[in-house]
């Protein structure tokens, strides 16, 4: 490398845990403030759970697809959603009844035909049952995941560890859950395969903080704030770092990955923001004297260690 990459000076001392009160009563004010909106605007749900019809089809050679979305548009049909698929295929989806699908694909291709033609590929309905198993089978992977992590952070670390590491990470997708609703994005399957990445994201943050603390805490005698301060200082600029180069990969899908993913790269963007500062200024301030009580003797009784320490001055 010509040069090294630091987006924070060498060797800070931001006394990150000095604030921990404020950090973590902000946190919590923004946790009350999600749910808050999450209870009242709800959600824009898309077609997967509220029902509709889906039409893929082939435009004819010069007809673009926003051709097609200005005719479909014109029909007034709820939830209209018009995506590019591969090169040369476009998903045409729009809310519908039950009794009313066949009108509504009967309208569709009607309007294809005014925009200079189309070869339909497919057309089906989407039933509002498929929604509902789908959102049990995505609160069912939530909480298989959050099992695990608790599981592998207790084994890999310590359970205080695991305790901090999972609020944090909860707090992490109740804030992007809430942004959503507040700016009320279509929740759609891409939307709950991003929620599921920002707890992988989120977790790995952490883990990298936490096993500086722990290596900290068994060479340091100092107290456990100080340690927490210099874990941070220690692996800020690689946090700050890691989560950039995912932001930026991230904001390239927003731009150049088409409508379909436009939902799940905004919640990634937001949860790496949400994901990167909790680490900082949520986790950390969890495990001290002030919450959790985390010290020294927690790594000594974990690692079975006590023979020297417990004999020093």
């Amino acid at each position: 490398m010509f040069f090294p990459l630091r987006l924070v000076p060498h060797e800070t001392r931001i006394n990150f845990i000095g604030v921990g009160y404020l950090t973590v009563g902000l946190a919590m004010s923004m946790l009350l403030a999600s749910i808050g909106v999450i209870a009242v605007k709800g959600y824009d749900l898309a077609l997967e759970f509220t029902g509709g019809v889906a039409t893929e089809v082939r435009p004819n050679a010069g007809v673009s697809i926003d051709e097609i979305r200005d005719r479909a548009q014109a029909l007034g049909l709820q939830s209209l959603q018009v995506q590019r698929i591969g090169s040369d295929h476009v998903l045409i989806r729009a809310e519908a009844e039950d009794l009313d699908h066949v009108r509504v694909q009967q309208a569709i291709s009607t309007a294809l035909d005014k925009a200079g033609g189309a070869t339909l590929v497919r057309s089906e309905r989407i039933g509002p049952q498929m929604g509902r198993e789908l959102a049990i089978n995505g609160l069912t992977a939530l909480l298989f995941v959050l099992t695990g992590f608790l599981i592998f952070l207790t084994v890999r670390f310590e359970w205080k560890f695991a305790v901090a590491a999972s609020a944090a990470m909860l707090f992490d997708l109740t804030v992007v859950a809430g942004t959503a609703s507040l700016l009320e994005w279509s929740i759609d399957l891409t939307v709950i395969a991003g929620l599921l990445s920002v707890m992988g994201v989120s977790i790995n943050d952490k883990i990298v903080v936490f096993d500086r603390v722990r290596e900290n805490l068994r060479r340091s005698r100092d107290s456990t704030a100080s340690i927490m301060n210099n874990s941070i200082n220690q692996t800020l600029s690689r946090t700050m770092i890691t989560s950039l180069v995912v932001f930026l990969s991230v904001l390239a899908l927003f731009f150049y990955g088409g409508e379909s993913l436009r939902g799940m790269s905004s919640v990634l963007m937001v949860g790496v923001v949400v994901a990167t500062l909790s680490s900082i200024f949520v986790a950390c301030p969890l495990l001290t004297d002030r919450f959790l009580g985390l010290s020294s003797k927690d790594m000594v009784r974990k690692t079975g260690e006590a023979t020297d320490l417990d004999r020093r001055p």
